[in-house]
Parts: structure tokens; C-alpha cells; sequence
């Protein structure tokens, strides 16, 4: 579980998950709060209409499902990476992406 006090740690970034904000022009679809980590918000994203990718913030366990015109071409623009992990709604085949709440 991903908790506010104990932070959260992406141990390693892959071609999926990111450190950091999306800078790739966008809608947000809607948000949620609550949700427990990134692979949650992306599977929450696989069930929200026309989401293509997401952004994960820790501070407050929010989800912001996203449409992006073109998921081949997201840029991340690098900023806010201790509070925010983002990515697409699938990662690519054999993608393997590990994540820790310890710091």
C-alpha cells in the first residue's frame, strides 16, 4: 500500500512508468482520489472511456485519467518526479516495472 508518511519509490523506470508530469498536450478525462499506486490508476484508467494514459500523485493518492492525441509520442517534461509517476493506459510487451513504498 502507498501511504502519504512512507513516500513512494519507483525502483525501476522503464518504457512504461515515469518519474515526473506529462508534458504532451492533453485532457483530463476526470480523477479520482484514493487509488493506491500506479498500477492501480492504470488499470482505473483501462476502465475510464477514451483514457490513454494516466498521472499518479502521491502526495494525495490521486489518479488523473488522460486522453492524449498520440500515446506513440508522449514527452515528460521531467518536473514534479518526487510526487507524480505517469503513464500510458498498456505498457509495451515485456515490460517489467517494479515498485516499492519503502524509501
Amino acid at each position: 500500500m502507498y501511504s502519504k508518511s512512507s513516500g513512494f519509490l519507483l525502483l525501476a523506470e522503464d518504457n512504461c512508468f515515469k518519474k515526473g508530469d506529462i508534458a504532451t498536450p492533453r485532457t483530463i478525462l476526470s480523477y479520482e482520489n484514493g487509488i493506491e499506486g500506479p498500477l492501480p490508476c492504470q488499470e482505473k484508467c483501462k476502465g475510464t472511456e477514451s483514457c490513454n494514459a494516466f498521472v499518479w500523485r502521491t502526495t494525495d493518492l490521486r489518479c488523473h485519467y488522460l486522453q492524449l492525441p498520440d500515446t506513440n509520442n508522449i514527452v515528460y517534461n521531467g518536473m514534479y518526479v518526487d510526487v507524480l509517476v505517469s503513464g500510458p493506459v498498456e505498457c509495451p510487451p515485456n515490460t517489467f516495472v517494479t515498485t516499492s513504498n519503502s524509501p
